[in-house]
């Protein structure tokens, strides 16, 4: 078994990010992200979160030559960027030899090639998607840091998230192709190795050695909205640290690592479920307190706009595979332009909570995982189950539980049943 390697238990023994120790009886070594053992050299692509670091500190003129001040100045920098000097940015994914889920998914509900379109109109003050970036309406301030945000979360977290998968598909694919290094006499390490590649890049390399960084790639995301929701730590109860969904997410990649290792290809589709359920947490939260800024506070800066609006189109797609009524109200609530809710001071965050908290148990997570949101606030902005919605787990969701939840979620439930729950999400 794969944890009967004892260079494999020490390995996932360790929390640091990047350090290189000997580990095995011959001398091996292996590099640690966060606590996920590397056992192939995946530097360059942790690398690759400067490449966002750079396209983000051009866009809010941290570099020389840009100006803090100089909003639009800086837009115009980042444009220059993104389209002539962070060719990597532009053409993810950078595996397209076969589609993840995620990606087909995604594709679906947008296009082909959607990361690089929302992108490129958040940049360019294009229209995507009913998003109209370059016309936000007489009433939102700032648009030009609208813009920005829209495009720094589009390629961190939407771009991201499908780099992510890709890599974790091609694990899959080279599984298929039999690559399964358990097998005796079979010395493949691609799938090890693209394993590792979606582990790092969702990690980066600026997240320090024990992932107490500050990183610009998923793992920074989930470390960030913990702050936010107070679920930070192992017990999920702190204000800071580690992330409890970057904690979940990293033993998830290291229980995937064991079923690549022995070319589990069914055990390693339900892994990487739930590591993306853990983002989809993450995204949820992010969607959520941006919706409060914008509906409870009545703030009118496009930046909230910008963020809350990408964030919500990096769900979207998932939201929209278990019941498309909800997605369609959550994409209306979230409309940038001219007749988008905020600009006519119109925007609902009781609306947008409820739909998102009446959905959680189809999309695989649940209000006790998003956490309530306190964002600083006293007393907090709202608290986990507060709307009356009784599941606290997936496991706790009984005939009572039901009845109750169907009362308060009758407006919002799915209108339509899968036969096979896993069908909006199927490789190809």
């Amino acid at each position: 078994m794969f944890l009967s390697n004892p260079s494999f238990v020490l390995a996932i023994l360790a929390t640091s990010s990047f350090v290189t120790l000997s580990v095995s009886a011959d001398g091996g070594t292996f590099s640690y992200l966060a606590g996920f053992p590397a056992t192939t050299d995946v530097q360059e692509i942790a690398n690759k979160d400067t490449i966002q670091k750079e396209f983000q500190d051009l866009l809010g003129g941290k570099e020389d030559g840009g100006n803090t001040e100089d909003l639009c100045g800086n837009l115009e920098r980042g444009k220059d960027f993104y389209f002539d000097q962070g060719q990597f940015l532009k053409d993810i994914p950078t595996y397209t030899e076969t589609n993840s889920r995620m990606m087909n998914m995604y594709e679906s509900y947008f296009e082909k090639g959607y990361a690089t379109l929302w992108v490129s109109a958040a940049l360019e003050g294009g229209v995507y998607q009913g998003n109209n970036f370059g016309e936000w309406g007489d009433n939102m301030l700032t648009p030009c840091i609208g813009q920005q945000e829209a495009a720094k979360k589009g390629t961190a977290y939407i771009a991201g998230l499908l780099e992510v998968n890709q890599y974790m598909e091609q694990a899959s694919a080279e599984i298929e192709n039999g690559c399964v290094y358990q097998e005796a006499g079979n010395t493949c390490m691609s799938a090890i190795e693209a394993w590792n590649k979606a582990a790092a890049f969702y990690v980066g390399s600026l997240e320090g050695e024990r992932g107490d960084g500050s990183g610009y790639q998923i793992f920074a995301l989930g470390d960030k909205r913990c702050g936010n929701y107070e679920n930070c730590g192992p017990k999920g109860d702190s204000g800071a640290g580690v992330a409890k969904t970057n904690i979940v997410a990293i033993s998830l990649f290291q229980k995937g690592a064991g079923l690549v290792f022995s070319g589990d290809l069914e055990g390693l589709q339900k892994c990487i479920k739930e590591i993306n359920d853990s983002v989809l947490v993450m995204l949820v939260q992010g969607t959520l307190r941006y919706a409060h800024k914008l509906g409870k506070r009545g703030s009118l800066l496009a930046k909230e706009l910008g963020e809350g609006s990408t964030f919500a189109a990096a769900f979207l797609p998932q939201l929209a595979a278990v019941n498309t009524k909800a997605a369609k109200l959550i994409k209306k609530e979230f409309q940038i332009g001219a007749k988008g809710t905020t600009n006519k001071k119109k925007f609902n965050f009781d609306k947008v909570h409820l739909i998102l908290a009446c959905n959680y148990f189809e999309m695989g997570i649940s209000c006790a995982e998003v956490g309530s949101l306190v964002d600083k606030l006293q007393p907090p902005a709202f608290e986990q189950c507060d709307l009356g919605i009784p599941q606290k787990s997936a496991c706790g969701f009984d005939k009572k539980n039901k009845k109750e939840f169907k009362k308060v979620c009758k407006k919002y439930m799915p209108t339509k049943k899968y036969a096979n729950p896993d069908a909006p999400f199927q490789r190809t």
